[in-house]
């Protein structure tokens, strides 16, 4: 029993000495090698992948979902000490934001769709058993440890920050004009561009591989024409039917047409379901909406028609006709409110004319609004505001009315806000016959029949009232504008007719005075009176002239436009009276034009009256033989004369006497020329 327990002890102190001879020299290695004895090592390497030439990835290093790169490991162990590096193994994993297309060494990392913002990694891990074996007691005994080793390459995912923006861009219509009204709202009819826009980080670095996609919803609207700029930048000249536009546009930005001519007037809600793609995965998602209303075109106007009196034709029905216009804007569906800010347009102009003018299309030659074609003859008001629109002549130069003119004028919108041709003014001018300009020269003449150099001054004041005070008051009365009556009075002439000149003066006298007898006011309120009744009145004038330092003034009650004024002034005391006679008891002389009309006459020292006596010339009842003869004009100038009786003047003796020699030596020479031209036929014929 006893020798059985001494075995047992030392079989037990064998194995305890062995045990810790093993951990000694486990522990004496351990010491020896700090880290693993396999060394393990690794380096992750990436590097960009390109999507048909675009990188696919940002420019800072960090990654969009759907982005990818290239990866490679380097990697391996050394054995740093005693025993054997066995089951050496590795692979590469990575987090749920990503998949690995490859090996675990080389290979693509493609980040999902839906990974989540932020710092996400790849891991290669390694592991390696290192072995040691030890004799005892002539047997092996083996011991086996495990290392591993991770290797970790980070990467960020950003949030895009996808925007998207819709706006209203304006179209240009074949006029020149903004199919758009000033308060965003548009007529039935009008095109309606929308812009859409976006916005993410790195949005032209990222041309190739990201992209927008654009879904559209809207109701009782048509698309009718789109354009998406796939460059950098795009500067886009647009042209849909009439309509163009230029926008500058960048990369995945674009503009849509939506056709209205058939739609509700009610706010319409046009909805962009907008996506932004990495090459085939939709990363970011907006929905964006814009309104625009539609509504009716119902535009209200005051208009006042007159004529343009500052034109250079003398009749009235040979001046431009010109209708002042106040847009007050366009009237709402409930009938009462009305809208300043909506535009409207007037391009279509027709006439009718009640003495049997053809009928056509008035031209028209002016137009002050906001806006005008003049090659397409179309206005534009923008918002509420004043303008007119001028009308050339209507009627020839040469016509003369065969009664009173009523011009009918009617002014469309045509092809606008969904009308064909809607009538929007209907004016009515009635002529006055009346002619508001005549012509005044006046000459001013020496004792030599020529042009002398003094200066001529000529002023013209109304004896009555002005012709524009009545025609303030009278388109005020009328129209109830004020801004109307100084439209008028901007067409007119100027209120004073003065010139200046030296030796000849040719100035165009216009109507400015206005005079309507008490006769007439005791019946009739003035401001009541039609105008082209009111227009055909009398125009008294004074008219006061200044030749040199001698001044004249005439007071015309009755000045008359129809006709022509020619003045002649003469001031010189030398003047000559030609073609004077005395024969048979009458004395007779002719007068000169350019002595002027003749206010007295002596004879002998007696007056004579030259209205009595004188027209083209003077004959004059006279019984004596001699006459000695003084004339003067109404400027004081003086022609002299004497005569005999059976005689004329020298100068006229000369002039006859001399035509009497010409005439006689006209015949002699002619004569003589006959008789040579004889004698040379007679000398031929004798010769054969």
């Amino acid at each position: 029993m006893d020798s059985n327990n001494d075995r047992i002890s030392g079989l037990i102190l064998y194995i305890s000495i062995t045990l810790t001879t093993i951990v000694l020299l486990y522990f004496h290695n351990v010491q020896v090698y700090a880290s693993s004895p396999c060394e393990l090592y690794a380096e992750i390497r990436v590097s960009p992948l390109y999507y048909n030439g675009s990188i696919r990835q940002n420019p800072d290093g960090t990654y969009y979902a759907g982005d990818a790169f290239v990866y490679s490991v380097y990697h391996g162990y050394n054995n740093a000490g005693e025993g054997s590096c066995i089951d050496y193994s590795y692979w590469l994993e990575a987090d749920d934001s990503a998949m690995i297309h490859g090996s675990g060494t080389s290979g693509i990392v493609e980040i999902k769709a839906d990974a989540s913002i932020g710092i996400h990694a790849i891991i290669f891990k390694q592991r390696i058993t290192h072995q040691i074996c030890i004799m005892v007691m002539e047997d092996s005994i083996c011991f086996k440890f495990r290392y591993s080793k991770s290797t970790v390459h980070t990467y960020t995912v950003v949030d895009p920050m996808l925007e998207v923006y819709l706006s209203k861009g304006q179209l240009i219509d074949g006029d020149g004009f903004v199919a758009m009204n000033r308060d965003g709202t548009y007529y039935i009819g009008d095109p309606v561009a929308i812009i859409h826009t976006s916005n993410y980080i790195f949005k032209n670095e990222r041309r190739g591989t990201l992209h927008i996609v654009v879904e559209k919803r809207y109701d009782d609207i048509t698309l009718a024409y789109e354009y998406n700029c796939l460059i950098k930048q795009c500067r886009y000249n647009l042209a849909y039917e009439e309509y163009t536009s230029t926008i500058d546009l960048t990369y995945n930005d674009g503009i849509t047409i939506y056709n209205t001519n058939n739609s509700s007037p009610t706010t319409h809600t046009i909805i962009y379901d907008v996506k932004l793609i990495n090459i085939d995965k939709v990363i970011a998602k907006r929905d964006v909406s814009i309104d625009i209303m539609l509504v009716r075109y119902r535009p209200v106007y005051h208009y006042y028609a007159y004529i343009v009196l500052n034109d250079d034709k003398p009749w009235s029905y040979n001046k431009s006709i010109a209708i002042a216009l106040h847009y007050h804007g366009s009237m709402g569906d409930d009938g009462k409110s009305i809208y300043p800010l909506r535009r409207s347009k007037l391009n279509h102009y027709e006439y009718t004319l009640n003495d049997g003018i053809e009928e056509g299309y008035l031209n028209v030659i002016y137009a002050n609004a906001h806006g005008f074609n003049a090659k397409s003859k179309a206005l534009i008001f923008e918002y509420e505001g004043y303008g007119k629109i001028v009308f050339s002549p209507i009627i020839d130069d040469e016509y003369r009315p065969k009664s009173i003119l009523t011009l009918n004028m009617k002014i469309y919108s045509a092809d606008f806000a969904s009308y064909d041709m809607l009538e929007v003014i209907k004016a009515d001018y009635t002529y006055p016959l009346v002619r508001f300009s005549t012509r005044l020269d006046i000459f001013v003449y020496g004792s030599d029949g020529k042009i002398r150099d003094l200066p001529i001054n000529v002023d013209m004041k109304p004896l009555s009232n002005y012709l524009h005070d009545y025609m303030r008051s009278k388109v005020i009365h009328d129209s109830a504008h004020e801004t109307f009556a100084e439209m008028v009075i901007g067409d007119m002439y100027a209120r004073d007719n003065h010139a200046s000149s030296i030796g000849h003066l040719s100035m165009v006298i216009n109507y400015t005075s206005h005079y309507i007898p008490e006769v007439v006011l005791s019946r009739y309120n003035m401001l009541d009176m039609p105008l082209h009744v009111a227009l055909d009145t009398l125009t008294p004038y004074r008219i006061e002239i200044t030749v040199g330092d001698v001044t004249r003034v005439y007071d015309e009650p009755t000045f008359s436009f129809y006709t022509n004024y020619i003045i002649i002034v003469n001031l010189e005391q030398d003047n000559k009276i030609e073609d004077i006679m005395l024969q048979d008891n009458i004395l007779e002389f002719k007068l000169d034009e350019k002595f002027g009309d003749v206010s007295r006459i002596y004879v002998n020292g007696t007056l004579y009256d030259p209205k009595r006596y004188c027209t083209d010339s003077c004959i004059i009842p006279f019984y004596s033989n001699y006459a000695k003869v003084e004339i003067y004009n109404e400027w004081g100038g003086r022609a002299y004369a004497e005569v005999s009786e059976q005689q004329v003047n020298g100068a006229r003796y000369t002039y006859d006497m001399s035509n009497n020699i010409q005439m006689a030596l006209f015949v002699c020479v002619f004569m003589v020329t006959l008789f040579i031209a004889y004698r040379i036929i007679v000398a031929r014929r004798d010769n054969k």
